[in-house]
């Protein structure tokens, strides 16, 4: 990623609107300090916060104010990235992400309970049982003769993690590359939320090369994976929180950098794998498929090894295709969290149906917003994309989910970020910011609304002013500084 001394560019001293600033190298060297500063006191509180946060308003807000602190001093250094970075602020951004990595992936998970889950599904793999097939109070309570005693025996010997884990009455809707990396974590530590961030690591790490790969073949300063390896939201959210997105993440980078090299059946196998890890990559198809519709032979292989690799992907979920059905179409129709647009459609059809026939509007909320995204997805996909304009209708295409989404958990921004890294865009990177409040909203439900709407305003304001869009673009395409520090 990082070029050696004769591969530097030495900036012309007379370009001295993009000549990297004093003032810039502090920001850098401050913001770091401050978010290994957070990370410290995370790892060195978690113990007592796991428990205290669940139960005191006041901790959990401080928290959340911890959060919102690390958003905005992430920005903060987003905002310079215009200017060039050193070669050894560089290496300084990579070993501050690592650093706070490291950190904070040995302590207790704060204000999460998803990896109890994890763990399960991990130690039910790693033992050669089936986690699809049956759900954990099911097995915890032995109400199905057919479940092998083994398996029982392995809930029992975990009892107090089994009652942790949120929905318990569902078998696990998680497609299966996530579930073998659970299940890896699981052969290195058994139920070990350590070991699992540990896996998380490996593909977080493998999706950090694949940005600065993308971002050296667009001739774009690699010192914009500080977008990605600084994120505060991605960083809570993989190695406190110990959600399992991570290899997902690490597909879609790869697939973004087949895509940028024009490798499309390489490019439909990391999608395939992708698709795998969780459902949403589904969404960048068209990206794939779009620019071969004049080639009817290359679309018909592209299109097969897309189909076979998502297929066998998928088919351990799915040969016992009932119990992971039922699951999915439970999440489907009634997940709804922290939600913004759709909340707001929700509220429209809630206002035209009577209050007691919750089935009508809550069916045509899901409706609306379905049409509303295929229109997106058309739109985007209009005409045939490459290169950076690639990336742009890829980030666009998952921001659009995120968007419009009924359930808009702060992890699942992270689904943008490593297209973000490539396209940055000062109105998404404001989530970074605002997402910071998402454990606040269950009980100031107002928060909602603050999480979102500088994001709405910032939006329609880029879509108005086009320089503001390109902020970080404008003035440094073409230019030689861009490249590898």
């Amino acid at each position: 990623m990082v070029g050696d001394g004769s591969a530097a560019v030495i900036p012309d001293p007379a370009d001295r609107k993009l000549a990297s600033s004093g003032m810039a190298n502090s920001v850098w060297l401050l913001t770091g300090t401050v978010m290994i500063g957070l990370a410290i006191l995370l790892r060195v509180t978690s113990p007592d916060l796991a428990h205290s946060a669940l139960h005191h308003l006041t901790i959990r807000n401080m928290f959340v104010a911890g959060n919102v602190l690390a958003g905005t001093v992430f920005l903060a250094s987003c905002l310079f990235l215009r200017k060039n970075m050193g070669k050894y602020l560089f290496f300084w951004m990579l070993i501050t992400g690592l650093a706070c990595r490291l950190i904070i992936l040995g302590g207790t998970p704060v204000l999460s309970t998803d990896y109890y889950r994890f763990l399960w599904d991990g130690a039910v793999l790693a033992q050669g049982h089936n986690p699809w097939l049956y759900s954990p109070k099911a097995v915890l309570d032995q109400t199905n003769p057919a479940i092998n005693p083994s398996l029982t025996a392995l809930a029992q010997a975990h009892r107090a993690l089994m009652l942790r884990i949120n929905h318990p009455k569902l078998p696990t809707i998680y497609p299966p590359v996530s579930e073998f990396a659970m299940a890896a974590a699981a052969k290195i530590a058994a139920f070990s939320a350590t070991a699992l961030r540990c896996v998380y690591l490996v593909f977080d790490i493998a999706t950090s090369i694949f940005i600065g790969l993308i971002l050296r073949r667009l001739h774009r300063p690699v010192s914009w994976l500080l977008i990605y390896w600084w994120n505060p939201v991605l960083i809570n959210a993989f190695y406190n929180e110990a959600h399992m997105d991570a290899m997902t993440l690490t597909f879609v980078a790869l697939f973004a950098l087949m895509v940028v090299m024009q490798r499309p059946k390489s490019a439909a196998a990391a999608l395939g794998l992708a698709i795998g890890a969780k459902f949403w990559p589904v969404v960048l198809v068209p990206l794939l498929l779009r620019p071969l519709l004049k080639y009817p032979k290359q679309l018909t292989i592209v299109t097969a090894v897309l189909t076979i690799v998502s297929a066998a992907a998928l088919m351990p979920m799915f040969v016992t295709a009932a119990p992971a059905l039922h699951s999915l179409m439970s999440y489907g129709r009634y997940w709804h969290e922290n939600d913004g647009v759709f909340r707001l459609v929700s509220m429209f059809w809630h206002a035209v149906f009577p209050a007691t026939a919750y089935t009508r509007p809550a069916l045509a909320s899901r409706a609306t917003i379905a049409v509303l995204y295929l229109i997106a997805l058309i739109i985007l996909n209009r005409k045939a994309a490459a290169g950076s304009n690639a990336i742009q209708v890829g980030l666009f295409s998952i921001m659009f989910i995120f968007l419009l989404s009924p359930t808009e958990f702060a992890w699942y921004y992270t689904w943008l970020l490593p297209l973000l890294a490539i396209y940055p865009r000062i109105s998404l990177l404001v989530w970074s910011v605002t997402l910071g409040l998402y454990h606040a909203h269950y009980f100031y439900p107002w928060m909602v609304w603050l999480e979102h709407a500088p994001v709405w305003a910032l939006l329609i304001l880029e879509s108005l002013r086009p320089g503001l869009a390109d902020w970080f673009v404008s003035d440094r395409d073409n230019r030689a500084q861009i490249q590898t520090p």
